[in-house]
């Protein structure tokens, strides 16, 4: 463990994002900011999705949309089967 790495134990499920730092591994090392704790109660298939939705969160905080404006979303979606 890093000397530097203050938030995370051995043991600890996290999610991570970031280009060329986010892979689908059992082992990564990446930057701690772009790392968050996994909560308890969250699937890990559904916290595979905190990069695809944090990139959506970015987009409506840029937009700033106000109540009664209309926003479409357009985009490929994920490649997910259920």
């Amino acid at each position: 463990m890093d000397a530097a790495n203050t938030r995370f134990r051995v043991g600890d499920r996290v999610a991570c994002g970031g280009a060329e730092c986010a892979f689908h591994a059992e082992f990564i090392a990446v930057p701690d900011l772009l790392s968050a704790r996994v909560p308890d109660g969250v699937a890990s298939w559904q916290a595979a999705y905190t990069t695809i939705a944090s990139i959506g969160l970015q987009t409506l905080r840029q937009l700033d949309p106000r109540l009664g404006e209309r926003v479409l979303v357009i985009g490929q979606g994920s490649s997910a089967s259920w």
